[in-house]
């Protein structure tokens, strides 16, 4: 097996793990205020906040550097994990607590009105066009590419977090996966030579930079600017995500070939990950209060090693719901485009 795929695939792992502890920290638990964000929960949760934010980007990241090979199969297996994850959330919401489902809650099994979350939509375009991204980075040099990511990052992040322009959203759309996507290419195309350990230096020194103006931001009551520094257009976010790559991308082996296997078996899941906690408003509602059931003021460490077994039991739980999923896509729907 390549060590690179199972280095990526532990990114993977490791990304999600930051998209779950993201989707738990401020959005279940709660963002700190001026009056708590400098007590020891406070701190530790911003810093924590400040890391994972990256994961989105890095994700995006992972698809530009190996570039995304647009067709009609794995395009249709995308959407098979978001048709299969949307519908169970609705048929069990459904048969336990008797929610509705509608004509919208149909639609959206195909990503539609939410269905799967902003991501799914925002990767459908980015799929759309990777075709023409490709193209792009391996008919154009070195600093063509750089010039136009400086312009293109300049302009989102101006724009963008002045609600200029409506389409960048701060960083949840395809307008900004197509600058993160760019920039993954050209570091492989620019063969960047950074170790592993001084590349995840960096993602943390990026990382404690953020979390620092965050909280100093915070504290000073400046309401505009604590938005930008944790949305995904936030250049040190996107500097963040970059450095994580590299410092996977360049990292040692695995000598164990048990781990390996194991790494390649969860990582084949980790989209699994997300939809099954944010496919649906009702998951994902029911994701934040639990998280905010586990979570106390008065009970310190005690919060976060609560709510870190329940982020890796909702990662474990989504990889063993993904086994119906990978099977019937295995022996009934991936033979549908074989060619005869």
């Amino acid at each position: 097996m390549k060590q690179r795929q199972v280095s990526i695939e532990l990114l993977r792992i490791v990304a999600m793990l930051m998209v779950l502890t993201l989707h738990a920290n401020f959005l279940g638990i709660g963002v700190p205020t001026a009056d708590t964000v400098l007590t020891t929960d406070g701190v530790i949760r911003t810093l924590l906040q400040s890391m994972s934010v990256s994961a989105v980007n890095t994700f995006v990241m992972i698809s530009g550097w190996f570039g995304i090979r647009s067709n009609v199969k794995g395009f249709s297996n995308f959407l098979w994990q978001v048709v299969y994850f949307v519908g169970l959330s609705y048929l069990f919401f459904f048969i336990v607590y008797g929610y509705p489902i509608t004509f919208k809650n149909l639609l959206s099994c195909l990503g539609l009105y939410g269905g799967g979350g902003w991501f799914v939509s925002s990767y459908i375009g980015l799929y759309i066009l990777a075709p023409v991204l490709n193209s792009f980075l391996q008919a154009s040099d070195r600093r063509t590419i750089s010039l136009l990511l400086i312009v293109f990052f300049a302009f989102e992040f101006l724009w963008g977090n002045t609600l200029s322009v409506g389409f960048i959203i701060g960083g949840y759309s395809t307008f900004s996966f197509i600058g993160v996507y760019l920039l993954a290419g050209l570091l492989r195309k620019s063969l960047v030579k950074i170790d592993s350990k001084s590349a995840l230096l960096l993602f943390f020194i990026c990382s404690l930079v953020n979390g620092i103006l965050y909280i100093a931001a915070t504290r000073l009551g400046l309401v505009a600017v604590t938005p930008i520094l944790f949305n995904y257009i936030n250049p040190l976010v996107i500097a963040s995500a970059a450095f994580l790559l590299l410092g996977f991308i360049n990292m040692p082996d695995i000598k164990s070939e048990r781990i390996s296997k194991i790494i390649l078996w969860l990582g084949a899941s980790c989209f699994a990950a997300y939809l099954f906690h944010m496919c649906t408003k009702y998951s994902a509602t029911a994701y934040f209060e639990v998280v905010r059931e586990l979570y106390s003021n008065n009970e310190g460490l005690l919060n976060f090693v609560r709510i870190g077994m329940f982020v890796l039991a909702v990662f474990f739980c989504a990889v063993i719901l993904d086994l119906p999923r990978k099977l019937i896509w295995k022996h009934w729907l991936s033979p549908l485009f074989i060619k005869k």
